[in-house]
């Protein structure tokens, strides 16, 4: 799960630009770069909730109300790779007064849910 919560932070917040590895700057004009641990953990808690439980089409919305931030995990559609069941899924988030949204490919190989795209 650690590996989703940093890959999704990472991914939801890629522009065209080039970061370096020990700089973590380019996190600062994001969402997900202005959660608390407790939004990161309710955000985690919901996208592997989404990827588990919910259909395609079916939105799973999160608030954290001591801090305002907010967000939903939409399942886009769901596939088989390689025998792996794969999902796409819509991400938005909201966090003092910044948004982002995103898609993300996940995999669950091995009994673990991984983004592959």
């Amino acid at each position: 799960m650690k590996k989703i919560i940093a890959s999704l932070l990472f991914l939801a917040s890629l522009s065209p630009l080039t970061v370096m590895a020990s700089n973590d700057w380019f996190m600062d004009n994001t969402a997900a770069g202005n959660f608390t641990p407790d939004d990161t953990q309710m955000f985690t808690t919901a996208v592997k909730k989404a990827l588990d439980n919910n259909g395609n089409g079916k939105k799973l919305k999160w608030k954290n109300a001591k801090t305002g931030a907010t967000g939903y995990i939409l399942p886009l559609n769901t596939t088989r790779t390689s025998g792996a069941k794969c999902r796409e899924l819509q991400i938005f988030n909201e966090a003092k007064g910044v948004t982002g949204e995103s898609k993300f490919k996940f995999c669950k190989i091995q009994g673990e849910w991984k983004i592959v795209q």
